[in-house]
């Protein structure tokens, strides 16, 4: 095995057991095995002791990484490719993400209502009336002129 291969299975290693340990789509397995420490067997509380600690367990996903990528075909390599280009990714994002970070979609939400709400507030309005008295007196007049509402349709109850 090359340096670059020994490489790719080790970020490999180490994605596959970031996934294990911090992703939501595991929760259930992990709380499964997790209870299997309690057992009797000594089979079932070494995998469930196991697959709690990250140290311990990817000795034994770097020993199946490796087989897999000595002895398996282009498909076990392709997948093992994937989970380190993954990790290098997560790496990258981890390394520059308070530069390279785009903005999440609540974030430009809330900005762009906080900058429409101070246009609000520096603009000029009429008669000393200011944004709230002017949305209470819209609503006030919304309620008078429902087209659906009784009355003949004018506005006028």
């Amino acid at each position: 095995m090359s340096l670059g291969e020994c490489i790719v299975v080790a970020l490999a290693v180490w994605q596959i057991i970031e996934i294990w340990h911090h992703g939501e789509v595991f929760d259930m397995q992990r709380a499964k095995l997790e209870l299997w420490e309690a057992s009797d067997c000594k089979l079932f509380w070494f995998v469930g002791r196991l697959s709690a600690c990250a140290f311990c367990l990817s000795p034994w996903i770097g020993w199946i990484c490796t087989l897999i990528w000595q002895f398996g075909q282009t498909p076990g390599r392709i997948l093992l490719t994937g989970f380190a280009v993954a990790r290098l990714a997560n790496v990258g994002n981890d390394l520059l993400g308070p530069w390279s970070n785009t903005p999440q979609h609540d974030d430009l939400i809330t900005s762009e209502l906080e900058s429409v709400f101070e246009n609000d507030r520096t603009s000029s309005y009429p008669a000393g009336r200011g944004p709230d008295e002017l949305r209470s007196e819209g609503a006030a007049t919304a309620t008078h002129s429902d087209p659906d509402g009784p009355g003949d349709g004018t506005g006028s109850s």
